[in-house]
């Protein structure tokens, strides 16, 4: 063996060289079995450092939130007041003060129809031949 290899490797017995090894082995084993809950440990702490920040975000998101609901529900207040019958101030009152009104002129209209064609048949009615005379 050449003299610096002997030099390097000095007084090592084969017990100690096989210590070294199975100590990197155990080593590198639980690096490996470690690996993936420290990961997760450093993922968790850097969440946690970036929580203050998504709080805040979070409150003032919510808070324009809250805002825009609270002009929403104005705006439905009076759209509900419009659309439901309120002693005749609303839409729909005035609409259904309409349909009324409709509903009476259609039936004086079919009454009139009744009339008209009763009228017709009368002013037809003596130019009609009569029946048994040619």
């Amino acid at each position: 063996m050449p003299e610096w290899i002997q030099d390097l490797i000095g007084d090592v017995t084969l017990v100690q060289v096989l210590l070294w090894v199975a100590l990197v082995v155990f080593f590198v084993v639980v690096v490996k079995k470690a690996w993936k809950p420290l990961t997760e440990f450093v993922a968790l702490v850097n969440a946690l450092k970036e929580l203050p920040e998504f709080i805040t975000q979070t409150k003032s998101t919510l808070a324009t939130q809250n805002q825009t609901l609270a002009t929403q529900n104005q705006t439905l207040a009076v759209i509900k007041h419009e659309v439901l019958p309120n002693s005749g101030g609303s839409m729909r009152d005035q609409v259904d003060r309409i349909k009324h009104k409709l509903d009476n002129d259609n039936d004086r209209l079919d009454g009139l129809d009744q009339k008209v064609a009763s009228l017709e048949l009368k002013q037809i009615e003596p130019y009609r031949p009569q029946k048994g005379t040619p």
